[in-house]
């Protein structure tokens, strides 16, 4: 492994930190980059969470994303909402909304929770529910959006770009502000995991992916971008080049506390249940410091695919184990 050397880094901590509570999920994503499903065991171990949300609030970051896996699988949500609301910390969830009803949307609101993301990959069942491989999915995000909407939670969507659903997207767009929801995600696939499995199958065309920039640069899209009520992060390749060198915002931390550099670039840097969350932040921004990294983001990543590469960093640098499949 590498030895970083110093650096300056920032004196906060992220603006945002993601957070997996479990790997379990409820549905078998053919585009999941962890590889979550219902056979999953990994999850935070209940008598560690106060001690997760104190660790996690030492970083001070402005809000945690709560994610897995599906969160709402995870027996002690409600006590990590509650505890990180009570620290002083922005709670948002993303979740599939296959287990959503009323009294949870309700317990949702109740304990803190400011903003749920549901995912919604299609204007019909057809395709959102090919990509979640389960039936009936897509009427159950659309009831939970309905739900939460209608408790006054902060909601939004967060919407896949795949081969089989981009087409779909004006009128997904179109649904969501029917729907009443504040905001849509826009997310390229990356080719780790599953999606790499999968790739051939998912993967955009050149062409669809034309079309879809014409239409999103068209003039409701950039108002709608303008007011943050559209997000677009689908060039990671980009987003990647951008943290090379500077103090980053964000860092992932796993069920079993291992924290990642990003989702789609997992590199591993420490623990947080085995070590001081400041020296892991440090860690972080070295590692983006860090002239080899610069390096092989420039040279070795010149498209979407070749992110798959990163295995090739284990020599230097330990790699979450779900980028190895």
């Amino acid at each position: 492994m590498r030895t970083l050397l110093s650096s300056k880094v920032t004196a906060w901590g992220p603006i945002q930190l993601k957070w997996e509570v479990t790997r379990k999920c409820n549905l078998h994503c053919i585009h999941c980059i962890v590889a979550a499903d219902s056979n999953q065991k990994q999850e935070v171990p209940p008598d560690r969470i106060q001690d997760c949300i104190d660790r996690i609030s030492e970083l001070r970051p402005l809000r945690v994303l709560i994610s897995g896996g599906e969160p709402l699988l995870y027996q002690g949500l409600f006590e990590v909402v509650q505890g990180l609301t009570d620290n002083g910390i922005e709670v948002n969830l993303e979740t599939n909304g296959i287990t959503v009803n009323r009294s949870i949307a309700i317990r949702l609101r109740r304990k803190g929770c400011k903003h749920v993301r549901v995912s919604l990959h299609g204007r019909s069942s057809l395709t959102h529910d090919a990509l979640v491989a389960r039936n009936g999915a897509w009427k159950h995000a659309i009831k939970t959006v309905k739900l939460l909407v209608n408790e006054g939670i902060d909601t939004s969507i967060s919407f896949a770009l795949a081969r089989f659903n981009i087409g779909e997207f004006p009128k997904v767009l179109k649904l969501a502000e029917s729907l009443g929801v504040n905001s849509v995600f826009v997310n390229n696939l990356v080719p780790i995991g599953r999606a790499y499995q999968n790739w051939d199958h998912l993967s955009p065309t050149m062409s669809q992916l034309a079309r879809f920039r014409r239409f999103i640069g068209n003039e409701h899209c950039r108002y709608l971008r303008s007011k943050g009520r559209l997000v677009l992060d689908f060039d990671v390749i980009k987003s990647l080049r951008s943290f090379v060198g500077c103090c980053v915002c964000a860092c992932v931390i796993s069920p079993a506390g291992e924290v990642r550099i990003a989702d789609v670039f997992p590199i591993v840097v420490g623990n947080l249940l085995k070590e001081e969350p400041m020296a892991i932040w440090k860690r972080i921004n070295q590692t983006w410091a860090d002239p080899f990294i610069a390096e092989f983001i420039r040279k070795e990543l010149r498209n979407i695919l070749d992110l798959h590469k990163i295995k090739d960093l284990q020599d230097h640098y330990k790699v979450a184990q779900y980028a190895l499949v």
